[in-house]
């Protein structure tokens, strides 16, 4: 392939204190012949020469001349010469007398005949003479043997003075660092070998040694080493990190095809976070009613399901244990769910997987219903408000029982009412009970406040989702008839009495669960500040946009104005049932902050989201982006500040093997079916864990026996407590009694024997009691027990400070 059009050749001469060469060196160049169309010019960058190479410049023609005022070294005299060059190509020659400007020719013919861009002149290819220098030689053929293992290039001699390549490409050639001869050696090569193909040519060489002036030495050797090593793995850093952006995009990609992925994946990290949050830890969250849960559950596989509900005698002295009046719990679907865990041995480990799972399928759910209502960045707010929520809150998912679903479940119905999807509406109305009976009205709740906001912003609500959400919840109730007919009185028993005549009322004062009772207002926004700080700044927001709306002043205005009328039904219901969730709290029960939560994210969520449209800030996106940045480091310390705090939280929980000894020994040594009193209540979630084949006096709720027969229940606290059989809510005179007795130690003894006989009685006809468990709480209990003939100690826990007695005729 021929030359048809005229092309420019800038020869770039970098000059450094070479007095003695460069007039003889840039003749020669002038003067050398180019192949036919081909012209050049001469530059010559004389790089801060001290030695009188400027004068003799001077007296130099046709060629540009450009000074720099320091030494910066070839690299630098090379960029230089890049930005003053024209040609169409440029080639780097030296101002001493090794290379010899009559092989232009040779340099230029590859690119003639359209073979190469590139070429690079070699020196082993030649019939070169090194016999001065012959260390400076074979040291550059020692550079390029280490550039071609770490390039996986086949250079014969990447160290040469010529190279010959576009000027088109001379900017983007001028990006390395290296300023000396490492620039040109190793940066400018590897810059090269990406552009094309690279021909070596064989060219003449004639070496000179440091007396000739020659400037490189072994230093430079291994500051080429030093950048080809740097090159190498910053050239490996970036192709990892394009594998990795491939990879991320790609998955992008597919995450975006499948709608199920990103809730599988969000998912996956709060099962991974948590799992490993919780199983680095050797305890259970607490001494909760999970054991009883999941014992339970474990006993359905031998006893079959609903039979164990029917013929439940565990809690002995209820009425769900004598003539089933009612079942304990109606969460059938809880159950069902938890058996699959209780297959996992030991059981414990199979309560904590089930906890990461359920807290892991919580956030989740929170997650999905974030981006179905079209909150931008769903996962980065699910985050968030797992990183503002207080830990103790972020614990009570952990406790393994109905509730910790309970509230992703409302915001699950609230998404069905959002899209008006009344068989959703309808079926989890239904199921709601079965999960979590308790509060089997908080979907009808949800409804009717969705119902009334529409109605204040439309004056028409859909009655046809307030109507599903009735006859799911109503159906649920006439389902329950089908397998016991006593829901509605378990519901007047378990929690209208409880908390009229108990929490609220306070005239019948028999010992609650502290989840029951209402949590003192200001301890509960101490316990909360953060999320409570966020959703009052949220509140504040809403409210000015509401008011400036109504007062046609803006921004406010045009902020509420513009927010499409479904997103103003879901966030003012969001705040609704916050604010009466908030009340619920502090005012009936506690069992309602569990709610508190989600909720506030949520409406946190929906109002910032949309608020930010009105956010503008000064300075472009630098301002936006350092805040931004700010932000997420802020939240990710509390992201991890609470995981941290809830791993010691859980570490400090009561630990499964607590009752252990007392639990394992009636495993061991009772019949089946013999009856258990227990001196505290709350021990029967681990007894039972421990030994489900025995009986107890009462357990979970002790509303179960007051309600069976009040004077058994007085019975239950007075004996353990006070060390007399009362049947009665007070009997002073008994107090007055056992108060004096226990005044002298001979009173004491003949106490034990006469009232000791009195409890025997009483446990082994009222009670039907074969043990009794106590603990060294109850001084007077232990020493009437362990002064009378009719109780025997069978086990003493130290460690535990737990102690079982039996019951002798």
């Amino acid at each position: 392939m021929s030359n048809k059009a005229g092309k420019l050749l800038s020869i770039i001469i970098p000059v450094f204190n070479e007095r003695g060469t460069i007039e003889e060196v840039v003749g020669r160049v002038q003067v050398a012949a180019l192949p036919a169309g081909w012209t050049k010019e001469v530059i010559i960058v004389d790089d801060g020469s001290h030695d009188g190479t400027r004068d003799a410049l001077k007296s130099l023609k046709d060629c540009r001349i450009v000074l720099c005022i320091e030494n910066g070294g070839k690299g630098a005299a090379l960029k230089e010469g890049f930005k003053v060059a024209t040609g169409d190509y440029i080639l780097i020659q030296d101002a001493d007398l090794e290379y010899d400007p009559d092989q232009y020719g040779d340099l230029l013919k590859p690119i003639i005949d359209g073979k190469a861009q590139i070429v690079f002149g070699s020196r082993t290819l030649g019939l070169n003479k090194v016999p001065l220098s012959r260390i400076y030689f074979y040291g550059g053929l020692l550079v390029t043997r280490i550039f071609n293992l770490f390039f996986r290039t086949r250079f014969t001699d990447v160290a040469t003075c010529y190279k010959v390549f576009p000027r088109a490409w001379a900017a983007e050639l001028s990006e390395g660092p290296s300023q000396d001869f490492v620039y040109d050696v190793v940066e400018l090569s590897r810059t090269l070998t990406h552009k094309g193909e690279v021909i070596e040519v064989p060219i003449r060489y004639e070496s000179r040694g440091s007396a000739q002036g020659k400037k490189m030495n072994w230093r430079h050797g291994w500051r080429c080493f030093r950048r080809i090593i740097g090159i190498y793995l910053a050239e490996r850093t970036i192709a990892i990190a394009s594998v990795i952006r491939r990879s991320c995009l790609a998955a992008k990609s597919f995450v975006n095809r499948t709608g199920w992925m990103p809730v599988f994946l969000s998912f996956a990290v709060f099962f991974a976070v948590f799992f490993a949050v919780y199983f680095s830890v050797s305890t259970l969250s607490a001494g909760d009613d999970h054991f009883f849960h999941f014992r339970f559950a474990q006993e359905m596989w031998h006893n079959g399901f609903f039979s164990s509900f029917q013929d439940f005698k565990a809690i002995y002295f209820s009425k769900m244990a004598q003539g089933n009046d009612y079942f304990m719990y109606y969460n059938f679907i809880f159950f069902a769910v938890a058996l699959p865990f209780t297959l996992i041995t030991p059981l414990f480990l199979g309560i904590k997987l089930y906890a990461v799972f359920v807290a892991a399928a919580a956030f989740t759910l929170l997650y999905w219903c974030l981006k179905k209502f079209e909150i931008r960045n769903p996962f980065v707010w699910t985050l968030a408000i797992l990183a503002i929520t207080s830990v103790g809150s972020i614990w009570r998912f952990f406790l393994s029982r109905p509730y910790a679903l309970a509230p992703s479940l409302l915001l699950l119905l609230l998404y069905f009412l959002y899209r008006k999807n009344r068989i959703g509406v309808l079926v989890l109305s239904f199921a709601y009970l079965f999960w979590h009976s308790s509060t089997f009205f908080m979907p009808v709740c949800v409804a009717v406040v969705y119902y009334v906001i529409e109605r204040f912003y439309r004056q028409k609500g859909d009655w046809r989702c307030l109507l599903y959400a009735f006859l799911g919840t109503g159906a649920a109730i006439l389902a329950t008839y089908l397998v016991s007919g006593g829901f509605l009185s378990f519901i007047w028993d378990t929690l209208v009495k409880i908390y009229w005549e108990t929490i609220i009322g306070k005239s019948v004062p028999i010992s609650e669960g502290g989840e029951l009772y209402p949590i003192d207002f200001f301890n509960f926004i101490q316990g909360n500040a953060l999320i409570f700080a966020a959703f009052v700044t949220a509140l504040a927001v809403d409210i000015a946009s509401y008011i400036g709306y109504k007062w046609r002043r803006t921004p406010a205005a045009e902020y509420f104005a513009g927010m499409p009328e479904k997103r103003r039904h879901l966030q003012t219901s969001v705040l609704v049932l916050t604010s009466g969730l908030f009340l619920g709290t502090v005012v009936a029960s506690a069992r309602f902050a569990d709610y508190f939560t989600f909720f506030a994210g949520l409406y946190i969520a929906l109002s910032f989201d949309y608020a930010r449209r009105l956010i503008t800030v000064s300075g472009g996106n630098l301002i936006r982006k350092s805040l931004g940045i700010g932000l997420a480091i802020v939240l990710a310390y509390l992201f991890l500040s609470n995981m941290l705090f809830l791993e010691q939280k859980l570490a400090h929980s009561q630990s499964a093997y607590e009752l252990y000894q007392v639990g394992s020994w009636l495993d061991r040594n009772s019949k089946p079916g013999d009856i258990v009193f227990e001196a505290n209540w709350s021990w029967f979630p681990q007894l039972y864990y421990w030994s489900p084949k025995d009986y107890y006096s009462a357990g979970l709720e002790p509303r179960f026996m007051y309600e069976y027969d009040h004077g058994l229940y007085w019975k239950s606290v007075h004996i353990p407590v006070d060390g007399y059989v009362c049947a009665e809510q007070a009997c002073p005179e008994l107090a007055a009694q056992q108060q004096k007795a226990f005044s002298r130690t001979a009173s004491t003894e003949a106490w034990a024997k006469t009232e000791g006989d009195k409890i025997a009685h009483s446990l082994a006809e009222d009670f039907h009691a074969a043990y009794v468990v106590s603990s060294g709480d109850y001084r007077s209990f232990n020493y009437i027990m362990s002064n009378n003939p009719h109780f025997k100690l069978e086990l003493y826990d130290q460690a535990s400070n737990m102690l079982l007695f039996r019951v002798l005729p």
